[in-house]
């Protein structure tokens, strides 16, 4: 792991934090382990979250409510379809086509993409439950940013946060994503 000294400021704030909630983590990932899930699936992972996996933990305690998913892994409540698109990745380094909310429930159509693109270039962090998944955008020009996948449409946080804004806001509190 490297030292302490080497660390961003803000991972640092978010070190200091999650040791004041007593939150647990999965073991931090060395950059080679990082490098060789991007040369698997030909995609680089946004900084803020390889910050995350290099000093802070791989998966554990914290948003979504059920946690953070360790990087490849799916969520066992997900359909087997699902599980497989989320840990084999086959589309992530394909662009991530969406860069506005799109709300299928409603009749909306979307004019950047169809629903056969919604797991392009993104990977799970995620499930809040009731069908609800947190995606990282990693390609694209959404990349790095958090989107939710729901029944009734795919929306992104409002406003954009990366990996460790939107983990640091949950350590500070926050609950609603769209303010």
């Amino acid at each position: 792991m490297p030292s302490h000294t080497d660390m961003p400021e803000r991972v640092k704030r978010v070190l200091e934090k999650l040791t004041r909630r007593g939150a647990q983590l999965g073991s931090v990932l060395s950059e080679r382990e990082i490098e060789s899930f991007e040369e698997e699936h030909h995609v680089t992972l946004p900084a803020a979250y390889r910050e995350f996996l290099m000093f802070i933990g791989n998966g554990g305690d914290g948003p979504p409510y059920y946690g953070c998913a360790r990087l490849g892994e799916a969520a066992d409540c997900m359909s087997a379809h699902q599980q497989t698109l989320w840990t084999t990745l086959p589309d992530v380094a394909t662009s991530f086509p969406f860069t506005k909310p799109w709300v299928w429930e409603e009749g909306d159509e979307s004019v950047e993409g169809t629903d056969d693109q919604i797991h392009h270039g993104n990977i799970y962090i995620g499930n809040e439950g009731c069908g609800q998944y947190w995606l990282l955008i990693v390609t694209g020009p959404e990349r790095g940013n958090l989107w939710q996948l729901c029944g009734e449409g795919i929306v992104p946080t409002n406003p954009r946060r990366d990996f460790l804004q939107w983990y640091e806001g949950w350590l500070d509190g926050v609950e609603d994503w769209w303010e």
